[in-house]
């Protein structure tokens, strides 16, 4: 970050690293987003029986019911059962309008008509207007805005009573992707006559489902929305979330029946669960990415020769192998696969200790002390024991390597200081729009590297505005060659979100940023 720190940097850092929470308990990794599709396969045609209630552990407690404040998966999940948005994810992973009868753009996509859906009410039965659209639309711009996603939106007017149009200085051909964040939930305009406080305590959205209390440290629970818009949704009485922080536990109360559906069973059990015939294990999407960053700031590693010799040295197929059991692959870009603009043409850092032990030899002749420490999170599900491969790689090679755990909020605050060596940690993505990643590797120097982030800030600038899908794809592709070529955010590995259910769980959805949509899930007949 360096000089172009500024509060804002700071913000979009707590943002987007709070998140980290919720992979600290888990071994998949996660993130959020909305589905409306059914599950694949036979069981989507199971039409499931009405009422009953679901128990679901995410793992970590739920700390936010409002959108605009949903900053962890654990949030974001629950958010989107009581919250909807004008586009959402369709059963083949397209964007598509959910609130909307309609939308059409101007021919350069800088005025954006949005006609909203007829019949849509709030769970107190209030009428969705256009006036409660832009009055959530504003809001959750001003978080994205921060968050350097939404940049030239020139306005957002209601211009009847189911009609909004959003103006923008630039073009923007990604509108409904951003419109499908959780951050533009649908809300009642003014907090639906109350204080931000009041809402916070009983939220108040379109979705199939509504608050309806929670046990601290313990559980939440939601209820059936009676004034839904969907006829004869959601199938379900309840969904209660258990705060099950230990993934060896959340295992061990599926597998016994205390839980429904469970998040991030350890990857060790991963194939004893899908030989069971009472549980079911869906894993969709790569959607975590696995990285090291290693701080150009610090005299080692601001020589790119170092750099380069940690990246090759590393054994990828071996980390991959042996703490995700195979349920992943080496990492070779800096989008996750599902994202529009991964581009796949990219390839891992190739295992060469060979030239890694040349690399490093010309560095220490240049004057750089081979010596490191690697921060860890502690108990982390994939550098537990990646860590431990990693140092036996780097030290093979010529480098002395000491790893260090630590918690959380330490290694957020080191971070934020830039007072580390070295750092394992992951990346995941909570919306379906590659600047979402991309800002926050500008906003944080190179995600906490240090690099000079100039071209990528310029190339995330013009791809947001260019509307030509190929050339936009091109210059995403573009900044992820640039991160590979720096060497210092070191793209490891690649694993899914993992979810487990009972077998009598039907109609459940897991969207590409790894949401469960809960919309259509109910108990088979």
């Amino acid at each position: 970050m360096g000089s172009r720190r500024t509060s804002n940097v700071r913000t979009v850092s707590l943002l987007v690293l709070v998140a980290i929470a919720f992979l600290v308990a888990g071994c998949g990794g996660g993130g959020a987003s909305s589905g409306v599709n059914r599950t694949t396969g036979d069981e989507a045609a199971t039409e499931p029986e009405h009422g009953g209630t679901l128990s679901v552990s995410l793992g970590e407690e739920i700390l936010s019911v409002n959108p605009l404040k949903a900053y962890s998966a654990e949030d974001v999940n629950v958010v989107s059962q009581m919250f909807e948005t004008l586009f959402k994810e369709d059963y083949e992973g397209k964007v598509v309008p959910w609130l909307l009868e309609s939308y059409k753009s101007s021919k350069n996509d800088t005025v954006w008509t949005l006609q909203l859906k007829n019949g849509v009410d709030f769970s107190t039965g209030k009428p969705m207007t256009s006036a409660d659209v832009k009055w959530s639309l504003d809001h959750g711009r001003e978080v994205e805005t921060v968050a350097g996603v939404v940049a030239g939106w020139e306005s957002v007017e209601a211009t009847s009573p189911t009609t909004v149009v959003i103006t923008t200085k630039q073009p923007s051909p990604e509108m409904p992707e951003i419109l499908s964040a959780w951050s533009f939930s649908v809300m009642p305009a003014n907090w639906g006559g109350e204080s931000e406080k009041q809402f916070d305590e009983h939220p108040i959205g379109t979705g199939p489902f509504e608050f309806a209390g929670r046990k601290k440290g313990e559980s939440l629970t939601l209820r059936k929305n009676p004034n839904y818009w969907v006829p004869q949704r959601p199938y379900l009485d309840e969904v209660v979330y258990h705060t099950v922080q230990n993934p060896e536990s959340r295992t061990a109360q599926i597998r016994g029946g205390q839980l429904d559906m469970a998040y991030d069973p350890p990857f060790p059990e991963l194939e004893s669960l899908e030989q069971s015939p009472e549980l079911a294990v869906e894993a969709p999407y790569l959607g975590v990415g696995w990285l090291m960053i290693l701080n150009t700031e610090n005299p080692l590693f601001e020589n790119k020769k170092a750099r380069e010799a940690v990246n090759i040295a590393l054994d990828r197929e071996s980390m991959v192998e042996l703490s995700l059991h195979g349920h992943g692959e080496p990492m070779n870009a800096y989008l996750l696969p599902w994202i529009p603009g991964y581009d796949k043409s990219l390839v891992a850092a190739e295992h060469n200790p060979e030239k890694a032990k040349k690399l490093l030899a010309e560095a220490v002749q240049e004057g750089v002390k081979p010596t490191f420490t690697i921060s860890s999170m502690s108990e982390d599900p994939f550098w537990t024991q990646a860590s431990q491969i990693a140092q036996a790689n780097l030290e093979e090679v010529g480098f002395t390597v000491t790893i260090k755990k630590s918690d959380l909020s330490s290694l957020l605050g080191q971070l934020e200081s830039r007072e580390f060596d070295a750092t394992t940690i992951y990346n995941t993505a909570l919306s379906p729009y590659p600047a979402e990643l991309f800002s926050f590797y500008n906003a944080t120097g190179g995600f906490f590297t240090g690099v000079d982030t100039k071209r990528t800030e310029a190339l995330m600038a013009a791809a947001q505005s260019e509307t030509n899908t190929a050339k936009r794809n091109a210059m995403w592709g573009q900044i992820q060659r640039i991160i590979n070529e720096e060497q210092a955010l070191i793209l490891v590995a690649y694993s899914p979100y993992v979810w487990v259910r009972q077998s009598d769980v039907t109609g459940s959805f897991v969207g590409r940023t790894g949401i469960l949509w809960l919309g259509e899930t109910g108990f088979a007949s």
